[in-house]
């Protein structure tokens, strides 16, 4: 217990306001915990700042090992009133201590800009899939203001922030992975619509969970089509794309070269990680 303690003790965070309060009290909790508990607490360092487990062990190792300072890390997350609303504004919620080891953290969510080239190229991107869909096809579109706008352009709803089902001409909003299973009849027609996170570059395994490991592996590789503004690229980390969906061997078959529509008819292979 005394390892666990002995990290979470240097994690410090100071907020204002209401929404920086429920990150304190989140922290405070995780301190209170028991020794059972310490599976959570590497989820929260990972959930919080570095890409996957293995980099939150490695972490873990240095700061016993004497190997890392600290370094005040902002807690960026989704407004939680803009959350209810359906619209996707980052919030500032306070300032926590952690290890410093920037090789090894995630950078703060970003929400994409909103200038009119930015939502121009996200049309144009939007058509290009409305052009290339299959009639009869499944689409499982992920969250993000870039692959709502394919929905916008079909004329159908689409939450911002959930994970949606189009499926012959209706679209099933804010789907669970259980209702995804329910939905699609056939996986060798359905394909998966996704956008980074804008900075972090997550992939999969950040904010689009209802597309599980299963999921992915039922849909396959070759049915993920990547989209992504060239501006929001650009603002990405190294310009490289991370997964961290919980299965290790899904995560593997996710990682490589993959095509990334930035424009109608334009695509760029980005290196996933």
């Amino acid at each position: 217990m005394w390892v666990w303690r002995s990290i979470i003790d240097r994690f410090q965070v100071s907020g204002s306001g209401c929404q920086g309060e429920k990150t304190e009290k989140k922290l405070n909790k995780i301190a209170e915990m028991d020794a059972h508990e310490k599976n959570y607490n590497l989820r929260f360092i990972e959930d919080s700042f570095v890409v996957n487990p293995a980099d939150a062990a490695e972490v873990v190792k240095l700061v016993l090992d004497g190997g890392a300072g600290t370094a005040d890390f902002e807690i960026m997350d989704a407004d939680e009133e803009a959350y209810r609303e359906d619209r996707f504004v980052i919030r500032l919620y306070g300032y926590m201590k952690g290890p410093s080891v920037p090789a090894r953290f995630q950078g703060a969510k970003q929400a994409s800009p909103e200038t009119i080239d930015e939502h121009e190229a996200q049309e144009a991107i939007a058509n290009y899939i409305i052009d290339q869909m299959v009639p009869h096809g499944t689409y499982i579109l992920g969250p993000g203001t870039t692959v709502k706008t394919v929905a916008d352009l079909l004329g159908v709803k689409k939450t911002i922030l959930g994970v949606d089902v189009y499926q012959r001409g209706i679209m099933h909003n804010d789907v669970s992975e259980a209702q995804i299973i329910e939905l699609v009849d056939d996986f060798s027609k359905t394909w998966i619509v996704v956008s980074p996170i804008g900075h972090q570059g997550m992939l999969f395994g950040r904010g689009n969970q209802q597309i599980s490991p299963g999921i992915l592996e039922r849909v396959g590789r070759e049915h993920i089509i990547v989209i992504s503004t060239l501006s929001k690229l650009k603002g990405i980390d190294s310009e490289t794309l991370k997964v961290d969906t919980g299965d290790s061997l899904v995560d593997e078959v996710l990682r490589g070269y993959i095509r990334v529509i930035t424009d109608y008819n334009e695509v760029r292979l980005v290196r996933v990680e």
